[in-house]
């Protein structure tokens, strides 16, 4: 039965280094180990500036006409999310499984002339996007968002 430093009494634990954010965790009544206390959640604002700094980059491992195997050595990123490859990173890319630990599946939503094997890709950390408000109403758009009926560029959306 492990006890945590809180329910011994008073003179052990004053006698106990329990170092800020850990406790000091004992097995009959001898010391045998820490634990890290949670700590409390970020802002949104912080979480936000996190995810823009940090980029998730993956390289092709097969190309096969629109699908194409991805591995990541981070972490996968889930199933839906975009994908951005190529040069100029104009290929896109939702990923649709994930095959193993390290590697995804997904289909390329623009040609894929120009991919190869060991080239980049990064991962946007979301799934595709519309735009929405009242400055979409009737206007078309392709499957990203742009406009494709020659109006002016959108201006108050989200």
């Amino acid at each position: 039965m492990r006890a945590s430093a809180e329910f011994l009494p008073a003179q052990k634990r004053a006698s106990s280094s329990i170092e800020f954010n850990e406790k000091l965790v004992y097995h009959r009544s001898r010391p045998c180990g820490t634990i890290k206390h949670p700590t409390q959640p970020k802002a949104p604002d912080e979480l936000e500036e996190n995810k823009t700094k940090l980029l998730n980059l993956g390289v092709i491992v097969a190309v096969r006409g629109s699908v194409v195997d991805i591995r990541f050595d981070e972490h996968l990123p889930p199933i839906y999310s975009v994908l951005l490859a190529g040069a100029e990173k104009q290929i896109v890319i939702e990923v649709l499984a994930q095959q193993n630990a390290h590697q995804v599946r997904g289909i390329a939503l623009t040609p894929t002339q120009g991919l190869a094997r060991g080239m980049p890709v990064e991962d946007t950390g979301g799934p595709l996007k519309a735009p929405v408000g009242k400055a979409v109403l009737s206007r078309m758009f392709d499957v990203f968002g742009n406009t494709i009926d020659r109006g002016a560029a959108l201006s108050d959306v989200q």
